[in-house]
């Protein structure tokens, strides 16, 4: 999930087509994380302090401006937000025991009598 904020303004350090390097000193993320270039959602392979590498595929490639960047192009950043609602909510549901199956727990239909 993306708030829609650019958070910096990075730069394009390297594209050869398939993979993209970017530097974003004010951007923190991890391997696997979400980060929106120009709007674009791709997912970090490879971190090295203020750089990120992304893999770009054709499809993204023929429907996005991604093709265009060059070095040293300027870069709307955007991570991801992290989602620390969802895991304590996933956390929290696996602790919970499983619903009871005794007959009294048990929805009961309505049914009307024939005269």
């Amino acid at each position: 999930m993306f708030t829609g904020i650019v958070r910096e303004l990075g730069r394009v350090v390297a594209f050869d087509g398939s993979r993209l390097l970017v530097e974003a000193p004010q951007t923190t993320a991890e391997l696997g994380d979400s980060i929106a270039i120009d709007g674009v959602c791709l997912t970090v392979v490879s971190s090295d302090g203020a750089q990120f590498a992304f893999d770009v595929v054709g499809e993204t490639l023929g429907r996005t401006t991604l093709g265009m960047l060059a070095a040293g192009d300027p870069v709307n950043v955007e991570p991801a937000l992290r989602a620390r609602r969802a895991r304590s909510r996933s956390t929290a549901s696996r602790s919970l025991s499983p619903p009871s199956t005794t007959p009294a727990s048990r929805s009961r239909s309505c049914r009307t009598r024939s005269p």
